[in-house]
């Protein structure tokens, strides 16, 4: 027994000293897990337009479609998703001619509009914080994902350090006990109650971080392409149309329930409709169905038990760590044990710093300011990563909303072909200037001439990059239709209509 000691005692230091350097990053990571597993509950909460009803029928997709395009005749409609409960209104991501994503918040009932948002909200932020650090980007996914051995290596430690610990399942600290003894109980006892959870999340996590290396590989059964056409959905196409997509794939693959309808919105694209079926573990993804919007013909139908055993594992990876694969009630579940876990990093840094205080100082010193006295002083690296994270993201957010969206083509067969194209930079907004540029691919035209809203046509003359000649002009957005008319030399007039600004 004697030999065991120096072992145990070796483990615990390992155990303290690695939670002390990391007790801050891993309790915000767990921290912002916690809360995104609730996020569009807490969203909802605070803001009445994502709010659903308690009841609720299948996801009216025709009468969402109607209903947006109604209010949003130039708009396209991406896709359109089931709200994650009851809580949750139904909300369909919509892009607008000039390339802006929003999303608008839709009655699961009937259909109804209720609200209109922007794409970047708390649940969005969160969860790229979480994956990444705010970055997108392999630097900020792998910052995240190696706490998985970390915590994996923590709490075997930390389980070998406490002797028979199946014993301090129901012991609750006294109040009687001075300080440190208390918050050691308290971290204990977390620990233990939270060990069930914290198998899972670590077992996930290192998935995570393994695909994150390029390890893991995982692929889905992939449709036949659907049939050429000019553009992304046939003349005509309404809410109707799209609900007789849903119930062939409903009945396509078995005890399916819609959760997401994706729409072309260029050519070459298929409608694809995805859900639970009857497989545990599995997001929506995992039983899809592809449709040719032209026919209506099933082009690509598969289900999670027809997925390899590979992609099988990664569905369960993102089905158990998020918490999902049980529905309102495991979301719950998974927030309450995310919450403890969360304690558990508090309780660690207060036994450390209940440790660490001179008796003169009692309860007066800040907790927080002797674990960051403590750290090794790579502990800089925290709030450095933290902060060049918060910059990528904003940099990678400014260069989405300034980068040229092209704009959808009016029914002509010379835009059809691609040869005269139009393109939109940033948020058209009522009252302000939206840069635009036309783009012709015939070296032979000098000029053109633009109409804006109706008013006199201006010349612009065209220069030349690489195989193309453009113009760039403004567009000072009123609240009408906000057409566009580009007259080539030969008379020909091509028309774009903006639609009316969305705020």
């Amino acid at each position: 027994m004697s030999s065991r000691k120096p072992i145990r005692n070796f483990l615990f230091w390992l155990h303290t000293w690695c939670g002390l350097n990391i007790v801050l990053y891993l309790g915000a990571l767990i921290l912002s897990g916690t809360l995104l597993s609730l996020a569009p509950e807490i969203e909802a909460l605070f803001d009445s337009d994502r709010r659903g009803s308690l009841t609720r029928g299948p996801l009216p997709v025709g009468a969402i479609y109607d209903n947006i395009l109604t209010e949003w005749p130039e708009a396209r409609v991406e896709r359109i998703e089931r709200g994650k409960s009851t809580l949750v209104a139904d909300h369909t991501t919509m892009v607008t001619p000039w390339g802006e994503k929003l999303l608008v918040w839709t009655n699961p009932q009937t259909g109804e509009i209720t609200g209109l948002t922007g794409l970047i909200g708390f649940k969005y932020v969160l969860r790229i914080f979480h994956d990444s650090l705010l970055t997108q980007h392999f630097v900020g996914n792998f910052l995240v994902t190696i706490t998985a051995p970390i915590m994996a290596m923590m709490m075997v430690t930390g389980l070998i350090s406490y002797r028979r610990f199946w014993r301090g399942f129901f012991r609750w600290p006294s109040r009687d006990l001075n300080a440190r003894a208390y918050w050691g109980a308290m971290h204990r006892l977390a620990a233990l109650w939270s060990l069930p959870f914290m198998v899972i999340v670590v077992l996930t996590s290192l998935y995570f971080f393994l695909g994150t290396l390029g390890a893991t590989s995982y692929s889905y059964p992939k449709p036949d392409a659907p049939a050429a056409r000019i553009k992304p959905l046939p003349d005509g196409f309404t809410g109707g149309d799209l609900q007789q997509a849903v119930a062939i794939a409903s009945s396509e693959v078995p005890g399916l329930e819609p959760e997401m309808v994706i729409l072309p919105i260029f050519p070459g694209q298929a409608i694809i409709v995805q859900g639970q079926a009857e497989a545990w573990f599995v997001r929506g993804r995992a039983n899809k169905v592809t449709l040719d919007p032209l026919d209506m013909s099933v082009i690509g139908a598969f289900q999670a038990q027809e997925l390899s055993g590979v992609t099988r594992i990664r569905e369960a990876a993102d089905s158990l760590h998020f918490g999902i694969w049980g529905g309102t009630f495991t979301r719950v579940l998974w927030f309450l044990f995310g919450a403890l876990l969360t304690g558990l990093c508090l309780f660690g840094a207060m036994v450390y710093a209940r440790r660490m205080t001179r008796p003169t100082e009692g309860h007066s010193a800040s907790a927080l300011r002797v674990v960051w006295q403590g750290m090794f002083p790579l502990k800089w690296l925290l709030p450095l990563a933290l902060i060049m994270g918060l910059g990528a993201g904003t940099y990678k957010y400014m260069s989405q909303t300034d980068r040229w969206s092209r704009v959808p083509a009016v029914h002509t067969t010379l835009q059809a072909e691609g040869s005269v194209l139009l393109f939109a930079r940033g948020k058209m907004r009522a009252g302000e200037s939206l840069p635009l540029r036309v783009r012709l691919q015939n070296p032979a035209i000098a000029d053109v001439q633009v109409t804006l809203s109706g008013q006199d046509p201006v010349t612009l003359p065209l220069v030349t990059d690489g195989d193309w000649q453009q113009a760039d002009f403004d567009l000072t957005a009123s609240v009408g239709d906000n057409p566009v008319t580009i007259i080539l030399p030969d008379g020909t007039e091509l028309t774009w209509q903006l639609g009316q600004p969305i705020f």
